[in-house]
């Protein structure tokens, strides 16, 4: 059975999740747009001689750009509301360095050894108070949980 500090960093890594998965998705996808686009991008001597084939990977290309947006739009308001959410809850944590310890974690990605540059903390300490930052928000979550159980 989890921690409650596993649970409290669990919750914090789902942001990270969401922009893995929009990094992802704009990479494959936009591969397979690319790949479409070329086909598409055919001289015009040619066009001449295959009007509907063209329509129809135009309108191919067209598809997947359309679907590729909706899907990014949908997974940006997913990490936009996260991100609030999560922002608003760490907010609440009263110590000021190991708020900062999560906001520059988990809100904006930044490795470990930039942390401690920033703080002007060794490694090792930012370590520590980043357990001491997670029962934090652990305590906190107790009254304001993001996510069900």
């Amino acid at each position: 059975m989890a921690t409650e500090k596993e649970r409290a960093k669990a919750e914090l890594e789902q942001l990270h999740q969401i922009k893995e998965s929009i990094d992802y998705l704009l990479m494959c996808r936009l591969e397979a747009y690319e790949k479409a686009c070329r086909i598409t991008a055919s001289p015009y001597s040619m066009l001449k001689v295959k009007t509907t084939s063209f329509g129809d990977k135009a309108g191919n290309a067209a598809a997947l750009a359309a679907d590729l947006s909706a899907e990014i739009t949908a997974l940006f308001y997913d990490y936009w509301d996260l991100m609030l959410k999560l922002h608003e809850k760490i907010s609440l944590i009263a110590d000021v360095d190991l708020r900062l310890i999560l906001e520059l974690r988990y809100l904006n990605f930044n490795q470990w050894n930039i942390i401690a540059k920033k703080l002007n903390f060794s490694e090792k300490h930012v370590f520590t108070l980043h357990n001491k930052a997670l029962l934090a928000y652990a305590e906190i979550g107790r009254d304001k949980n993001i996510f069900p159980n």
